[in-house]
């Protein structure tokens, strides 16, 4: 049995009480909170019955793009998870539903009010519908509630389908809908964020947009797809998800740089993106640099910190992981990840410092007694 303050575990059995129960041979059932993220091919009914039947502790859950672990690698079609052992965290797992863009003041409201209901969190975990468009007030409204309390979040990811995105809650997988997860812990939370890319001398302006769709249907005049082809050096009927993914725009707030990917393509030359966009952005084109290597540089600077790690909760853009298969360097991003005790997901947006950000890994250290 685990005696552990964090143990991770992994199933790649497709059905889904059969994983739940490989999931809780590998933890135990005397926890004090689980993390866990599952493939969107599951049947999510059985499995939200199944992880609330196996474990009596709250849950903090999602679909993924893509699952990741630590002895695997990154995968897909499985469920991982992170267990905490007694009194290791206290989980309170607020479920924030529904999301809607024309409602954003209801929303902070709704959001505030139950963060005040709470004892009062040393981290925070936002988990969100990865289609919903709502992130960016969303994660605004909640680092504001919570002022200094650092919130980590991520996009729930449905395999690469686009369609439909669920979150867990108390059984049940939801959509247009959000769970907050506040957490009080002996544990040193720490924030994870890196990216591989650095800024070019092009730049690209968003001259038409539907902000509320992310939609740019205009970039410098002419369709989106076209303009962005060009910049990249390709025909728009050319652009994929590859090309998403190895060239990202970037956007200068605050003396930081930030990713401003591109989701997709539609047949009128419009482009979709993963994050806010407005009409007159100024959009700077992204070079990138090794990505393995840029996370085993960031990985080992915090291997340097005082205080051993005990577990780390992984937010990896989807672009990252089609970046690293688009190269042959998925086996090697794995391997980087092989030393720390890490459990995530591949997602379609992340969030922290108070900003929804994509082509990111952005993470929540936890050090402390293993």
């Amino acid at each position: 049995m685990p005696t552990s303050r964090i143990t991770t575990a992994i199933s790649h059995n497709p059905d889904a009480d059969q994983a739940v129960a490989e999931i809780q041979q590998q933890l135990g059932s005397q926890l004090s909170a689980l993390m866990c993220f599952c493939s969107s091919r599951y049947d999510l009914t059985r499995l939200g019955a199944a992880l609330h039947a196996a474990f009596s502790c709250p849950i903090l859950g999602c679909t993924t793009a893509g699952e990741i672990h630590h002895a695997a690698g990154y995968v897909e079609g499985s469920l991982v998870a992170m267990g905490f052992g007694p009194g290791a965290v206290c989980l309170d797992p607020v479920l924030i539903q529904p999301l809607a863009n024309d409602a954003q003041g209801a929303l902070a409201s709704q959001v505030h009010r139950r963060i005040l209901e709470s004892a009062d969190p040393d981290f925070a975990l936002l988990l969100c519908d990865g289609l919903s468009g709502c992130e960016e007030y969303l994660i605004a409204a909640v680092q504001h509630s919570l002022g200094r309390v650092p919130v980590i979040g991520g996009s729930a990811g449905d395999d690469g389908r686009f369609a439909q995105t669920h979150v867990y809650y108390q059984g049940h997988f939801h959509s247009n809908a959000a769970v907050l997860g506040l957490c009080r812990s002996s544990l040193q939370p720490e924030t994870l964020q890196t990216q591989h890319f650095r800024p070019s001398p092009r730049k690209l302006v968003i001259t038409e947009a539907e902000v509320d769709q992310r939609l740019v249907r205009e970039i410098d005049g002419i369709p989106a797809a076209r303009a962005y082809a060009a910049a990249i050096g390709c025909q728009a009927h050319e652009l994929d998800t590859a090309a998403f993914a190895a060239h990202p725009l970037m956007l200068r707030l605050g003396g930081r740089w930030f990713v401003r990917s591109v989701q997709q393509r539609h047949d009128d030359d419009s482009l979709t993106f993963y994050c806010a966009i407005d009409q007159g952005l100024v959009l700077t084109l992204g070079e990138a640099e090794d990505l393995s290597g840029k996370v085993q540089a960031d990985l080992n600077a915090l291997q340097q910190k005082p205080g051993s790690i005990a577990g780390i909760i992984a937010f990896d853009c989807i672009l990252r992981r089609i970046d690293a298969m688009s190269h042959g360097q998925l086996g090697r991003l794995g391997a980087t990840l092989s030393d720390y005790p890490i459990v995530g997901m591949s997602s379609y947006g992340e969030q922290c410092h108070g900003i929804h950000v994509n082509h990111t890994m952005t993470g929540l250290v936890l050090r402390g007694a293993i």
